[in-house]
């Protein structure tokens, strides 16, 4: 939990703090959204929100679990390496 908490204080602090326009939320890449089925905290509409802010393709995973999904290796990796693989060929 120690290895975790600075990261979860430092994205409290942004999401406290962060304000944008709409059209300089844009992001100029793709963006892949994972999250747990079972989060209690985010629904699933909210998460596909990010859709708005992909100027390259969109991708919405959800895996088991909660808010922290659990993160399973053979999955998330994976998915992140053949996303990251495939926005480098495209370039």
């Amino acid at each position: 939990m120690a290895h975790f908490l600075p990261v979860i204080r430092a994205d409290l602090c942004r999401f406290e703090t962060f304000r944008c326009k709409s059209s300089e939320c844009v992001l100029r890449c793709s963006v892949t959204v994972m999250a747990g089925i079972g989060d209690p905290h985010v629904a699933v509409d909210e998460m596909a929100v990010w859709c708005h802010f992909a100027n390259g393709s969109f991708r919405f995973e959800q895996f088991p679990g909660g808010h922290f999904f659990n993160y399973v290796p053979t999955t998330v990796t994976p998915l992140v390496r053949n996303r990251l693989l495939t926005k480098s060929k495209e370039s």
